[in-house]
């Protein structure tokens, strides 16, 4: 016992000696598991005089039971009792009976059942509900408690049939899923293929030093271009016999010859027929 909630204590011990199979007159039983239970206020038990030796009121005497809750249930108790009530919300994850049940344990704290008037029940359960079924169930102005409950219990299961998604719903939001993960695995492919293709073109450059190396390992000696006089004519013809070989890798603006071992460009004018 922490001091708190004393009513609700009592409760549970009785129904702990419930399902022990302690009997009504087993009262020395149940007083010392009860002390046993007491925690810091097991003192209040030493010092107290002359102890009760039944555990309910018996022959006009009071027993552990009623010595107890005139100790512990005070009207400071049962404020704070009333305050944790109009306090006390449905929380999220809670059905209309869980919260009912959590409303009752506070009721019981502030006195006997027909302390509380039925309407300040129902005005502390409707207005702690969810707000999805607080409205509805006002609008229906439940009278009493059963009433209120009643109300409370069918929006509750109202709004949960429509929140909850149905498996044709979840097959559909999958297959859609899986095409949209299908569309952007293929969009980053066709993205990246044009920059691979670019990445490794070789480039004018690297091609001239291609071809400088296969002349360098084959012997011949590399001249500068031989401008051309028009129409692809070579100039100097009578410097050796010529050779003409494919197109140049340089490009097709030029064409391969070779005189007396030596390779030259020639320009030629691709303008002419």
């Amino acid at each position: 016992f922490d001091g708190t909630n004393p009513r609700k204590w009592i409760f549970d011990l009785e129904i702990a000696f419930i399902a022990n199979n302690i009997q009504d007159a087993a009262h020395p039983r149940r007083i010392g598991l009860a002390v046993m239970n007491l925690g810091p206020a097991k003192m209040w038990y030493v010092t107290l005089n002359p102890k009760p030796t039944t555990w309910g009121k018996a022959n006009g005497v009071d027993g552990f039971k009623e010595v107890f809750l005139t100790k512990y249930v005070t009207e400071a108790n049962k404020a704070q009792a009333s305050q944790q009530a109009q306090a006390r919300t449905q929380r999220p994850t809670e059905t209309v009976n869980d919260y009912l049940s959590a409303l009752e344990e506070i009721w019981m704290e502030c006195g006997d059942a027909a302390v509380i008037p039925e309407w300040m029940k129902v005005s502390q359960f409707t207005s702690g509900l969810l707000p999805a079924i607080r409205l509805p169930v006002k609008q229906q102005a439940p009278q009493t408690t059963a009433d209120a409950i009643q109300a409370a219990t069918n929006c509750y299961y109202a709004l949960q049939s429509t929140i909850q998604p149905t498996h044709a719903t979840d097959s559909v939001m999958e297959t859609m899923l899986t095409a949209v993960q299908e569309l952007l695995k293929e969009t980053r492919n066709n993205q990246a293929q044009p920059q691979l293709r670019q990445r490794y073109q070789p480039n004018q450059y690297q091609l001239r030093q291609k071809q400088r190396m296969e002349n360098a390992r084959s012997g011949k000696r590399a001249a500068p271009p031989i401008e051309g006089n028009g129409g692809g004519t070579i100039i100097s013809p009578s410097q050796g016999a010529m050779q003409y070989g494919d197109t140049d890798v340089y490009g097709p603006t030029y064409c391969t010859a070779f005189v007396q071992d030596v390779e030259c460009r020639i320009l030629v004018d691709t303008g002419s027929s």
